[in-house]
């Protein structure tokens, strides 16, 4: 009960098997929600167009960070944080949105349907935390006091490659958190559609792939074919716009 609560309240309006689109919906009715909540607490003028700049630049964003995750996409994500997160041209997407407090969220599609979002929480969320006071002090009261301590070794060497906490809901949704300070500097919650994942196969942050570690988006380069319509909704983009002609 207790892990199925806090997925609930984690998860909040999301549920499983949303399009990007309604995703795309629900993050941008939160960015003009904090944005009211800002021009209420603007003291004058200035304030208030520093919030306009705020709310366009979070638009822009959210626009921008939308992935398919395909090798001609050119995308960078293969060395980052979410590297073992998901699969080359398999129909899956993803849409990434970071707060203003160090927390970064990546919200999973496969064939167009939300099965998983990882929390990637910065090292200065929790000011002089480690990771397992985090564990502690906050995953188990939001999910469990008795989580299952899980571990993945190489098949070959035997070597441990990751040790993690897992919960499992009676909604049969799976939390997952993990020590990532060391290579990321961040501590890692991922929730997952547990029905999803008997199809699509478990994945874990086992190690580094090769090449340069980049930490997240800045640096990404290339672009998608994801494109958005006159109303904002996201499209499949024309060749020329996949292209970068239009």
């Amino acid at each position: 009960m207790s892990a199925a609560y806090g997925v609930y309240a984690l998860m909040e309006d999301f549920r499983w098997g949303m399009s990007p689109a309604q995703v795309y919906s629900v993050l941008s009715r939160e960015i003009e929600a904090e944005y009211e909540k800002r021009q209420k607490a603007a003291s004058d003028a200035t304030a208030q167009d520093a919030n306009r700049r705020w709310r366009q630049d979070q638009m822009a964003s959210l626009k921008a960070d939308h992935t398919k995750f395909t090798k001609a996409s050119r995308h960078r994500w293969g060395v980052s944080l979410i590297q073992f997160e998901y699969e080359d041209d398999n129909n899956e997407a993803m849409l990434f949105v970071r707060t203003g407090n160090g927390l970064r969220k990546f919200y999973f599609f496969k064939d167009d349907e939300l099965w998983k979002i990882f929390y990637a929480y910065g090292t200065d969320v929790w000011p002089g935390k480690t990771y397992e006071d985090i564990a502690k002090e906050k995953f188990m009261e939001w999910f469990g006091q008795a989580p299952e301590v899980k571990f993945k070794a190489d098949e070959e060497t035997g070597a441990m490659l990751i040790r993690y906490n897992e919960w499992k809901s009676q909604d049969n949704d799976i939390v997952r958190s993990y020590d990532l300070t060391q290579v990321h500097g961040a501590i890692g919650l991922t929730v997952i559609d547990g029905n999803a994942e008997k199809s699509i196969g478990e994945r874990l942050p086992t190690g580094r792939k090769e090449g340069d570690l980049t930490d997240t988006v800045d640096d990404i380069v290339g672009g998608t074919d994801v494109c958005y319509n006159e109303d904002g909704d996201i499209s499949e983009c024309s060749e020329k716009e996949a292209m970068g002609l239009e």
